[in-house]
């Protein structure tokens, strides 16, 4: 396994649902690299919309009507190598692509064809920060995993509809005012509160925090600071924080485990 999947604490294959804002595309397509090099047979995909992969991003890209539709495309390509990216259809007004349902997701994990599913089950308007709307996020039953991430240039920024995707839900949550700055600690609010990222997530699921962009000593230390915020509210929905950053190549800073759990079954 690689070094991602390793601090995430990923093994056996399964549903990985990727939830939360900074850097979910990007943590998706470095792990599915990751364990393509491992010999897996991996899909990415989404339940929510995303923006088309580019062509280093996945070998195999392709619109599907359905999970029947997806496993068929699947099993012509399988004697192929690469990473299987795969949405339901074009998005009618945005340059997007429409996912598939939460349901059919389960559909595909059930047939066993991918050793791996990836999907980004959240949307955040390219904002380093947020809080789920009563609708977010679309999380499969079937996921095994659900990384939560954050971008820690979030810290020290205002609150407010520039920086943080849905602001007035994220002041209510944490108890920040808007304009205030965003801080660790209220990034582990987030991270944590019955209404916040990690909400709708499978009750037998292993959870992990992936504090990104942490490319400087100055956002090292936020992340070690989100840590602390979390050790001391003892929350039992996250499992595991890791801190680091995706681009230009993945590092790891720190790995912490908040909570020991049972492998994922």
């Amino acid at each position: 396994m690689g070094v991602l999947s390793r601090a995430l604490g990923l093994s056996g294959g399964g549903v990985v649902s990727l939830v939360g804002a900074g850097g979910k595309t990007t943590l998706m397509f470095r792990l599915a690299r990751e364990l393509d090099c491992s010999g897996a047979f991996v899909l990415t995909s989404t339940t929510t919309k995303v923006q088309f992969p580019a062509s280093d991003k996945a070998r195999h890209i392709f619109l599907a009507p359905d999970g029947e539709s997806v496993l068929k495309e699947a099993r012509r390509i399988m004697p192929q190598q690469g990473v299987v990216f795969a949405a339901k259809k074009k998005h009618p007004r945005h340059q997007k692509l429409v996912g598939f349902s939460p349901e059919a997701v389960d559909f595909l994990a059930a047939a066993g064809v991918f050793q791996w599913i990836l999907v980004e089950a959240d949307g955040a308007a390219r904002k380093p920060a947020k809080a789920p709307a009563s609708h977010e996020p679309v999380i499969p039953a079937a996921s095994r995993w659900v990384v939560a991430v954050l971008g820690l240039d979030a810290v020290g920024c205002a609150l407010n509809d520039n920086g943080v995707f849905r602001a007035r839900r994220f002041a209510k949550i944490t108890g920040l005012s808007l304009g205030q700055s965003v801080s660790a600690a209220s990034l582990a609010k987030v991270l944590v509160h019955p209404q916040g990222i990690l909400k709708g997530c499978p009750e037998h699921a292993l959870t992990a925090a992936f504090l990104n962009k942490a490319d400087t000593p100055e956002r090292v230390s936020h992340g070690r600071a989100v840590i602390h915020a979390l050790q001391a509210i003892r929350s039992p929905i996250l499992h595991r924080v890791v801190v680091g950053r995706l681009l230009p190549e993945v590092e790891i800073h720190e790995t912490c485990e908040l909570k020991k759990r049972e492998k994922a079954s």
